[in-house]
């Protein structure tokens, strides 16, 4: 009886530390004050969730997407939060040839320097099998397009600017490169290529002091997520049950979903200091599910 007297006061008190030391939004402005930030990616979800969170702080952030109606919300928000800071909005399809380079162009005027760079952006897909037909190599074709070499053009962009600057990138990973499935095949073949390439530029720019970081992230409680999982289960369930795809699907989401989902706002909070600190490699994913598990 003792023993699981202690064990429980031990639960509960972790879990008490736990969410004592997690305030849902990033406090620390002093090491974030005056920089010029990109957040791409920004008009739903993580990237959204950052600007958010370094819109209280005294920065240089531009925030990009494709939502014009997203980023005018997002940027009524940022000014309002803070006067002092300077908050942009940019609607650019970053897989596009030539917009890194607009993008870059036009970051550099507004704050003359770029010091951190969020890589937030990225197609997850349409869940379609893999079935080994052409069709599926022209999704990994447009999936690399978007994950993998807007990623890369926007690196090689700023790199050539970056004189009397060090810029640190943040490269975002996914739980589905490390658990790989046929449905999402093509995300993964795209996002494992960037990783490969992250890491490849961690050696390749360390000479130069460029810091070049990669986040495993895990799955977040946004919108997003919401509608992929509910194209996945229309079209993965049988006729019958699909018919009735809102009432199921709800069920499904709460009961099977969502437990394993991360709070986004404590997810943000974790990127934004994972970007400042000094590990070249950080795992939310684990970080989170043992959290989720007390």
């Amino acid at each position: 009886m003792k023993m699981t007297l202690s064990s429980t006061i031990l639960r509960f008190l972790t879990i008490v530390i736990l969410f004592a030391s997690t305030s849902q939004s990033f406090q620390d402005c002093e090491k974030v004050e005056g920089k010029g930030i990109i957040i791409t990616g920004a008009s739903k979800g993580i990237g959204r969730e950052i600007a958010k969170q370094l819109s209280k702080c005294n920065v240089n952030l531009m925030a990009v997407g494709r939502n014009v109606e997203n980023l005018e919300s997002l940027q009524e928000f940022m000014t309002s939060n803070n006067e002092k800071g300077t908050f942009t909005t940019l609607s650019i399809d970053v897989a596009k040839e030539g917009n890194p380079k607009k993008l870059v162009q036009k970051a550099l005027t507004q704050f003359n320097k770029i010091d951190h760079v969020f890589f937030s952006h990225a197609l997850l897909g349409n869940y379609s099998h893999f079935t080994g037909l052409e069709e599926d190599f022209d999704l990994i074709r447009q999936m690399m397009e978007v994950n993998f070499y807007s990623v890369t053009r926007l690196i090689a962009e700023i790199t050539k600017y970056s004189k009397g600057y060090i810029p640190n990138f943040i490269i975002f990973s996914s739980q589905l490169v490390a658990e790989p499935h046929p449905t999402t095949f093509a995300y993964c073949v795209s996002k494992s290529a960037l990783i490969a390439f992250a890491k490849t530029l961690q050696f390749k720019l360390y000479q130069k002091q460029i810091s070049v970081k990669i986040v495993d992230v895990p799955g977040t409680d946004t919108h997003g997520l919401y509608t992929s999982h509910k194209i996945f289960y229309h079209n993965y369930n049988n006729k019958e049950r699909s018919s009735k795809l809102g009432k199921d699907f709800d069920e499904f989401f709460e009961l099977k979903v969502k437990p394993h989902l991360a709070d986004v706002k404590d997810v943000a909070e974790d990127i934004i200091l994972s970007a400042l600190g000094n590990e070249e490699h950080v795992d939310l994913v684990e970080k989170h599910k043992r959290h989720s598990e007390l």
